[in-house]
């Protein structure tokens, strides 16, 4: 007899695969109708300065570096200080009534496998407490495999770690484009399949990393989310998102200053017993 947890679990996989298989079928639809797609959307600029600041506070800093796509470049936005990057620390500012420092590395159009090469190296070596790792869209547009997506996820958060030391890590959800006002049926559909994909592969990523949480975004996504491109987010949706990153990013600081307080106490008992 097959247990119902098995079906459960099976189920899923089994319409993932069939929708990544789906996709490379209809592969030729989507690349032209992809073209045809890029050309009518009207390009929007990064946002303008700054791409760091600083929330007040009492206590400790908290240090928040960004690392990603359009979106946290600001695409769709007016200035920096309105993205993902600012609005998470502003509400780790309120939640923790601690001061953050926030920094945004971002570039259009960048995947994982392009942001090792062209944004890691932009990290500055000095220590950190949460990396926000927000990529996926453009590697659902290039067909990237999910594995592919995984490993290279995976390989950017050791990478981005060994620059800031051992911070937590919010992974971004992949923005689910089969919701997205600006693509086109099917294309929307088709690339729906394998965002579902690499959102899946990714989420596997919390079995292998210590300290790391994947977001899974949730519907509706309303029109009042999108700017004016029907793509990428608008100011009130990087709002909504810093809320939710720093919500599932607060657990893992919380852990962090639990082993802090854990090793200085353990030093200090050494100390004195020395």
């Amino acid at each position: 007899m097959v247990s119902h947890s098995l079906i459960r679990k099976t189920g899923p996989r089994i319409g993932l695969a069939a929708g990544v298989l789906g996709s490379l079928a209809l592969f030729p639809l989507a690349a032209v109708q992809g073209t045809v797609t890029r050309s009518r959307m009207p390009p929007l600029p990064p946002a303008e300065p700054p791409h760091r600041g600083w929330v007040a506070g009492k206590g400790r800093s908290l240090r928040v570096i960004a690392i990603g796509d359009s979106a946290i470049s600001g695409v769709g936005v007016a200035r920096g200080d309105e993205t993902v990057s600012a609005t998470t620390a502003r509400a780790l500012a309120r939640l923790t009534g601690r001061p953050v420092h926030w920094r945004a590395i971002g570039l259009s159009g960048a995947t994982a496998s392009r942001a090792m090469k062209h944004l890691v190296p932009r990290i500055a070596s000095e220590p950190a407490d949460l990396i926000i790792v927000a990529f996926g869209v453009n590697d659902v547009v290039a067909y990237r495999s999910p594995s592919a997506f995984a490993d290279t996820l995976a390989a950017l958060v050791t990478a981005a770690r060994a620059r800031v030391g051992d911070a937590a890590v919010v992974i971004a959800g992949v923005a689910p484009l089969a919701l997205f006002p600006g693509l086109p049926w099917p294309l929307r559909t088709i690339l729906g399949w394998r965002c579902a994909a690499l959102q899946a592969s990714a989420e596997r990523l919390t079995e292998w990393l210590p300290r790391v949480v994947v977001e899974r975004f949730g519907a509706p996504f309303s029109l009042d989310l999108f700017a004016g491109d029907g793509f990428h987010p608008n100011a009130r949706a990087h709002s909504l998102w810093g809320e939710e990153i720093a919500a599932l990013a607060l657990p893992l600081l919380a852990d962090c200053g639990r082993s802090r307080d854990r090793h200085r106490s353990n030093r200090m008992l050494e100390l004195a017993t020395a």
